[in-house]
């Protein structure tokens, strides 16, 4: 890095470290009986357009919030690392870059190993440059392999060569930094991360999303693999962001803004879907037991939590895509009424906040409209914002409606399971 582009950043750095100072952060939870000995905080998709911008902003009170949370902690009060699982800037400009690092530093400790990936999406508009600016940045090679406190850390960043995601050299170098790591102690876990998701793992990989299959074959060798992705923006608090089938794998919602699918389309934008940003807090104990918290930095509130049995044995998997499913339906209060309001054609339905009956999300609600023969003439949804805190107390949405006819309300989970619904008539 050249003296003159190392002022640059210490002057914007340290105008961000005063701002940081006012953004205390105090969130008390109930005391855990999980102790330690590794603690990490996993994030992507910052998405960094200027110095001090909104994702600016949350990577400083995401690195607070975990801060705080490592002093509550009377048995290990430290955060081993911060590692950011790609597009950490919006166009990869050398100006972008610079943001981003200013905002880490103006936050981080020296305690805590600064780790990041570039992506060949947001980051690498300006090609193989963005893999030397990252190192430049953080001070790590562009693909990176740490030991920290026992555990193993892998990150592969998108390839330098033009016209490709990853190249045949990235995924056998890959398989000989895991291996290496597995040789080393077979029963612990070994946290590995490329941008995107694995292809038809979790919430957003599914074909036509934000899945790549290029390390499957890899990673399936390896039950001991842990592996964190962004790239869809998907809610990490959406129960099925979490899979363990041949390996873990978890995805990390977003620190710009959220994204969904729903009925097959994807790429859904909703009401406040960029009032919101997402980070995991991992803890790991002495039998390598993991606890995963997922935090909102807007609201600074704990959205879930997992404790995963160490997922180096098999017998751990308890969150495999098929287990995940077995959840129960929301239901609504005994007393719940919907409003209707009808304008012409068309008919306003107000509808209550539902509950989950078992510890999961609420993910959407839909209105079906009836004629007077019960014919649907008309259904719509509207996604509940379970991504950050507070939760809507109430939902409106508008459908096609008709005199004589009735209309049903449901609310509904992650995997299609609908309330008994909510009738009026028109």
């Amino acid at each position: 890095m050249s003296s003159f582009t190392s002022i640059i950043l210490a002057i914007m750095t340290f105008i961000l470290s005063i701002t940081a100072q006012f953004n205390t952060v105090t969130v008390k939870e109930e005391k855990s009986d999980f102790q330690p000995v590794l603690r990490f905080t996993v994030c992507s998709d910052t998405h960094v357009e200027t110095f001090g911008d909104t994702p600016s902003g949350r990577i400083q009170k995401m690195l607070q919030l975990a801060y705080n949370k490592a002093e509550e902690c009377e048995t290990y009060n430290t955060l081993d690392a911060a590692m950011f699982c790609g597009d950490v800037t919006d166009n990869g400009t050398n100006f972008q870059f610079y943001s981003f690092a200013s905002a880490v530093k103006s936050v981080i400790k020296d305690e805590t190993q600064f780790l990041a990936i570039v992506a060949k999406s947001h980051d690498s508009y300006q090609g193989k440059t963005s893999r030397d600016i990252i190192t430049e940045m953080t001070g790590v090679p562009a693909d990176w392999h740490y030991n920290i406190n026992g555990y193993h850390f892998i990150g592969v960043s998108t390839s330098p060569n033009e016209g490709e995601n990853y190249s045949r050299e990235q995924i056998e170098w890959l398989d000989g930094e895991i291996s290496k790591a597995v040789a080393e102690d077979p029963e612990k876990p070994v946290f590995v991360t490329h941008h995107e998701h694995v292809s038809d793992t979790v919430y957003g990989s599914a074909e036509g999303e934000w899945g790549i299959n290029v390390f499957s074959e890899v990673l399936e060798k390896y039950p001991q693999v842990v592996h964190f992705s962004g790239h869809s923006h998907y809610p990490l608090n959406d129960p099925r962001s979490i899979t363990q089938d041949s390996f873990t794998c978890i995805g990390t919602g977003a620190i710009k803004y959220m994204e969904f699918t729903v009925d097959g389309e994807s790429r859904i934008h909703p009401d406040n879907y960029n009032k919101a940003g997402q980070f995991w807090l991992v803890e790991v104990d002495k039998d390598s037991n993991i606890r995963l918290r997922g935090y909102s930095t807007v609201s600074r509130a704990l959205l879930c939590e997992y404790v995963l049995k160490n997922p180096a044995k098999e017998e751990n998997k308890t969150y495999s895509s098929d287990s995940l499913e077995s959840s129960t339906a929301p239901a609504f209060s005994q007393n719940a009424e919907i409003g209707v309001t009808k304008v012409g054609n068309k008919a306003t339905v107000k509808i209550p906040a539902a509950k989950s009956t078992d510890g999961k999300i609420v993910f959407l609600y839909r209105v079906y409209s009836y004629d007077k023969n019960g014919e649907i003439i008309d259904s719509q949804w509207y996604i509940n914002n379970y991504w950050m805190k507070p939760e809507y107390e109430s939902v409106k949405i508008t459908v096609k409606a008709v005199k004589g006819g009735h209309i049903e309300a449901v609310a509904e989970n992650a995997y299609g399971m609908q309330s008994a619904p909510l009738t009026a008539e028109v």
